[in-house]
């Protein structure tokens, strides 16, 4: 074997090695984005459930936390002067 074969035989070595390298450092690169898109899409999942919730709590006609019963409560406290106005109470109120 001449000098010039082993040569070759390393420059190919070194060759395979950098794309070894090469492949694993995308690999690595694909697998960090991947990670963080994960983690960016479990953020808007959080803040899109919040959303729900935030927008059922406003127009459940059970909860007394609706958009109505607020509306017709701040309306009423700022009409009587009352900050614990009721529409509830004032019907019953008026009604006995």
């Amino acid at each position: 074997m001449s000098a010039a074969d082993s040569i070759v035989k390393v420059g190919t070595g070194t060759k395979n090695m950098a794309v070894g390298v090469a492949i694993i450092a995308a690999t690595a690169a694909l697998g960090y984005v991947g990670f963080k898109a994960y983690r960016g899409a479990q953020a808007v999942s959080k803040a899109a459930g919040e959303a729900v919730d935030a927008v059922g709590a406003a127009v459940n006609p059970t909860a007394d936390t609706n958009l109505a019963y607020r509306s017709v409560n701040a309306w009423g406290s700022t009409i009587t002067g009352d900050n614990n106005f009721s529409l509830g109470s004032w019907l019953y109120d008026i009604t006995h």
